[in-house]
């Protein structure tokens, strides 16, 4: 299925910009959930479920106090070499 999106606005109009965005962003989203839940259903990839606490990406995605921060730095490997002695 060929998906085809045809849209005219003009470049003044920032609201209307602001929504074409959105619309894009839904769009891309529900072909993305779609594709990967075809995935998932042909075995292409599994799926786990990984608790909040343990989610290694927010040191790459989240402002982190600096306990966590120490903690997600060392789960994904790296060090803090202003230490070494």
């Amino acid at each position: 299925m060929d998906l085809l999106i045809a849209m005219v606005y003009v470049k003044s109009n920032e609201s209307l910009f602001a929504v074409k965005k959105d619309l894009i962003k839904e769009v891309i989203s529900f072909w993305m959930f779609h594709f990967i839940r075809n995935c998932v259903e042909n075995e292409q990839v599994e799926v786990e479920y990984i608790p909040g606490e343990e989610q290694n990406a927010d040191i790459l995605t989240k402002p982190l106090a600096r306990t966590k921060f120490k903690e997600m730095r060392s789960l994904i490997g790296i060090e803090d070499v202003s230490r070494r002695t």
